[in-house]
């Protein structure tokens, strides 16, 4: 790496405050992105260097390069911007379709999404803090789909005891756990729990019941 130029220096603080996962309190409602809006809160750098780093399909030095390239000159790849742009119209369509579905009214004060997209729980965090996402085909490693269940609270606890509803599952159906933020329903098998349970049990521990 060259010289630690004052805009590089200025480039790794930012990387540093985007990757400490502190997002803070939940900030309320906000729009979803649509044909006309893609990109509500904007589209920045970070999108598109997730997903150079995180594309396993190439090898380490070379996401390691697309990084060290960004930091010394703010230079992103051009085939992953495409890449991010067509994901995020993909998703749009996907909401636009109903192939994923957002259902604010089951649970009041939280959200239900449905869907096999990977964007299903960001979406969830535009309508509320706690969201419980269902993936209808969840496939592990290769394996035969499954339901797979996903509840998680935004980035800090506050908003739904989850150790209260893993503890509870539990006691119904065993291998559900995860941590203060998020739980997961047993992996390799679809839940054994109606979602109304699943659901009753989610509404009790919402903080603003106790």
């Amino acid at each position: 790496m060259g010289e630690l130029t004052p805009e590089t220096i200025a480039r790794v603080k930012a990387v540093s405050e985007f990757d400490t996962f502190s997002k803070g309190s939940w900030s309320g409602k906000k729009e979803l992105p649509s044909k006309n809006n893609p990109w509500p809160k904007g589209k920045s750098d970070f999108n598109v260097l997730n997903a150079a780093v995180m594309d396993f399909k190439v090898s380490a030095n070379q996401r390691v390069r697309s990084m060290q390239n960004w930091l010394e000159s703010a230079v992103v790849p051009l085939e992953y911007e495409e890449k991010v742009e067509k994901e995020r119209m993909e998703m749009v369509q996907a909401l636009q379709s109903g192939a994923i579905k957002i259902d604010t009214e089951i649970i009041e004060g939280a959200v239900v999404v449905e869907s096999m997209h990977r964007a299903g729980m960001e979406l969830g965090y535009r309508n509320a803090p706690e969201v419980v996402g269902i993936n209808p085909r969840f496939q592990l490693q290769g394996g035969e789909p499954y339901e797979k269940y996903t509840i998680a609270q935004y980035y800090t606890m506050g908003y739904i005891d989850l150790k209260a509803v893993a503890q509870e599952l539990s006691q119904l159906e065993q291998g559900w756990g995860g941590s203060p933020t998020i739980i997961g329903s047993p992996q390799g098998k679809s839940s054994t729990l109606s979602r109304e349970q699943i659901f009753e049990i989610v509404r009790k521990h919402l903080k603003k019941n106790e």
